[in-house]
């Protein structure tokens, strides 16, 4: 496994490292799997991710899309992306809230959520804004399709609600998944969530921790990462600036600027990614 962090919120450049790494051990031969345990996105400001999601079915952001595309499909979208939730935007003139904040764990912006488990098949756990300030941008027709394939459907009205039906299913749905995909690929490249460095327990397993930093992509022994992650505290709780300088990369590899167009194209994401991929390769074998 290869671990892919990323040092900045909302930075897509750990995607991009990830989707390279999968191209190119899938052209040297060898089955790569990308897998994304946990993922939020935003209905209005990633709106074809919510096309994609509405025309499938299903719940899943771009990052996940693009990872199971580059994967070849090798299983349901879902088992490469467990844990989703579909964020939205507040309307301000009707609400009083203070402070919004933007994050796959963040109840203000909450509309929908899916969990998968992937035992005796796929089953999807569905869970919803109740009631609750501020008024959001719904997706009731989103809504309509994923209740209808619903093993559970939950109404959540409260921070406490929401945690809750995190901490009863998101492990179970994570481990789960992730042992199909590891059953399907030979390699598995795992992409974190915003500045996040622990998504879950199995991490790690990684025989790399790989973070994206552009300019650069600072490369971490994984044992010594984990290690010095858990004396900090928490580690679900800890981003990448809470590691920064407590421990050293063993090596760091520049990532070539391009033009968005080229880095749309695998190609043009393993020209710009050429020689963190190299490093990262190099070191696991």
């Amino acid at each position: 496994m290869i671990f892919v962090a990323g040092a900045y919120p909302q930075d897509s450049g750990k995607t991009s490292l990830a989707l390279a790494l999968i191209g190119s051990l899938r052209a040297s031969g060898v089955k790569a799997g990308g897998f994304k345990p946990l993922a939020g996105h935003s209905l209005w400001w990633q709106y074809e991710s919510y096309l994609k999601s509405l025309r499938r079915g299903s719940l899943f952001g771009m990052d996940a899309y693009r990872l199971w595309m580059a994967s070849g499909r090798v299983t349901p979208i879902e088992v490469v992306n467990p844990a989703d939730v579909l964020l939205s935007v507040p309307i301000l003139s009707e609400t009083r809230a203070q402070r919004i904040a933007y994050s796959p764990l963040s109840y203000e912006l909450f509309v929908l959520g899916r969990f998968t488990i992937c035992r005796d098949g796929l089953k999807h756990i569905i869970y919803y804004r109740g009631r609750g300030l501020p008024r959001l941008l719904g997706a009731e027709e989103l809504f309509k399709k994923l209740s209808g394939r619903a093993e559970k459907l939950f109404e959540v009205s409260s921070l406490e609600e929401y945690l809750k039906l995190h901490s009863r299913y998101y492990l179970e749905a994570v481990n789960s998944c992730f042992e199909v995909l590891r059953g399907r690929v030979e390699e598995v490249v795992v992409e974190s969530f915003n500045d996040s460095v622990y998504p879950w327990p199995g991490v790690e397993e990684a025989r790399v921790v790989a973070v994206s930093a552009p300019p650069e992509v600072l490369i971490y022994e994984p044992e010594m990462f984990f290690n010095a992650l858990k004396v900090l505290g928490d580690p679900y709780t800890k981003v990448y600036s809470d590691i920064h300088g407590v421990i050293k990369p063993i090596d760091k590899a520049r990532v070539k600027p391009l033009p968005t167009s080229m880095l749309r194209t695998m190609r043009g994401l393993m020209e710009a990614y050429d020689e963190a991929v190299r490093k990262i390769l190099e070191f696991i074998q």
